[in-house]
């Protein structure tokens, strides 16, 4: 805020700069006699309104997810979003941006949604998907024998690149 005047000055820093979204107080004071020119010197100024609240508002932006994919069992891969409506020199490493997505590990589509807390824009949050695909395994039958007139045995298989725990009863 600048005030340039022959009778009043703001107290504190006048060039304070309000970079960011939010209400900021500051005080008109005004200059000493010595300070004031012979024009000024012919009033008798009462300030109204010392105090001088600047609203520094947040700007309109939108913060959309992209779409994601990872394999059944593996590790979520690291979320990106885009943003339209950004004030010059403000990236998304400035603003801050975080993400949360639904709950599941299992085959299927989960939203993912993201944040920011940057006072400094009025945010539309647009969400994507996250898309877990199959894994690829393998089966391989385990050959089986028997005597003639025996009963038959009971036939098993083998599973690889099985997650985790993951087993398949056979």
């Amino acid at each position: 805020i600048k005030l340039i005047n022959d009778a009043f000055t703001i107290t504190g820093n006048p060039e304070k700069k309000y970079p960011d979204a939010g209400t900021y107080y500051t005080v008109l004071k005004e200059k000493a006699e010595s300070e004031k020119t012979e024009l000024v010197k012919n009033y008798a100024f009462t300030l109204a309104s010392p105090t001088i609240v600047l609203k520094v508002n947040p700007v309109p932006a939108t913060l959309t997810a992209k779409p994601a994919e990872k394999t059944y069992g593996g590790d979520d891969p690291a979320f990106e979003a885009t943003a339209t409506g950004l004030v010059a020199g403000d990236d998304l490493t400035k603003i801050g941006v975080a993400f949360t997505r639904v709950k599941g590990e299992n085959v299927g589509t989960y939203a993912i949604t993201p944040a920011s807390t940057s006072r400094n824009y009025k945010w539309t949050f647009t969400p994507a998907n996250l898309t877990i695909k199959q894994k690829a395994a393998t089966v391989k039958a385990n050959d089986a024998s028997k005597v003639y007139g025996a009963e038959d045995p009971v036939f098993t298989a083998a599973f690889e690149g099985l997650v985790g725990n993951d087993a398949i009863p056979t």
